[in-house]
């Protein structure tokens, strides 16, 4: 069974931002808790961000310090680097970045948490929940930005969870395939008449968290169009053979 743990991290101490950008990926000190492959880790911003700020999956447990990548160059002290290098290491899978309120110290302590977090816990149902459900409803409405090159970065959320988005990557993609969802097939001009018409959702085959620098995208390749609902459950770890 997945469990949801909750850590935080001090950017005053190690560049998290520039060490994920370069390998979708940080091997973090496992300690005496009990991680297993697949658990997920929200990893919270100590001051001055105080916010849930990654999502990431543990994809590797019991590292020892011959296997884990040379991180040096993002820790800012190097004594507490030396430190580091002790015991046992888990892999971090990067999932999503949130730059949203929903995810600040101050709605986290409303719904859940009882304090800043400090060391590993695993998250209260009411937490847990209340993250899962804040998720789904970002990645509800998608986000479009004004850009004349189809090129995407790494997936974040900024006012909603969804990836960067670029308008004519979008409609060559439903130009391709049309707007019936790649899922359910679900027409929502059919379905709702003229106020149902062009909508649908267009989703990355290909999650932006594996892709460690941006890339030139291929819309009709690694894009698809899906409807609300699916998207949704495809997010939530839905799997679908498109």
């Amino acid at each position: 069974m997945t469990k949801y743990w909750l850590i935080s991290a001090n950017h005053n101490k190690y560049n998290h931002e520039a060490a994920f950008q370069k390998w979708g990926f940080i091997d973090w000190k496992q300690g005496n808790y009990s991680y297993k492959v697949n658990d997920i880790v929200y990893i919270y911003a100590t001051s001055p961000f105080q916010n849930i700020r990654y999502k990431t999956q543990v994809v590797e447990v019991d590292k020892t310090l011959n296997n884990i990548v040379d991180d040096s160059q993002f820790w800012k002290d190097r004594d507490k680097y030396e430190e580091s290098l002790e015991g046992r290491f888990i892999r971090l899978k990067l999932l999503e970045k949130f730059e949203t309120e929903k995810m600040h110290l101050k709605n986290l302590l409303k719904n859940g948490l009882n304090g800043a977090p400090q060391g590993p816990q695993r998250l209260s149902e009411k937490l847990k929940s209340y993250l899962l459900e804040s998720e789904i409803h970002y990645v509800l409405y998608p986000e479009i930005i004004k850009d004349e090159e189809l090129y995407e970065g790494i997936k974040k959320q900024v006012i909603v969870n969804k990836y960067e988005r670029n308008p004519k990557a979008r409609q060559i993609c439903v130009n391709y395939y049309g707007y019936n969802c790649k899922v359910c097939d679900l027409n929502f001009e059919k379905e709702y008449g003229e106020i149902g018409k062009n909508f649908i959702h267009v989703h990355h085959i290909v999650p932006l968290s594996k892709i460690d620098e941006q890339y030139k995208i291929d819309p009709i390749k690694d894009l698809r169009p899906v409807c609300p609902n699916c998207h949704a459950m495809i997010h939530r770890g839905l799997e679908v053979d498109f």
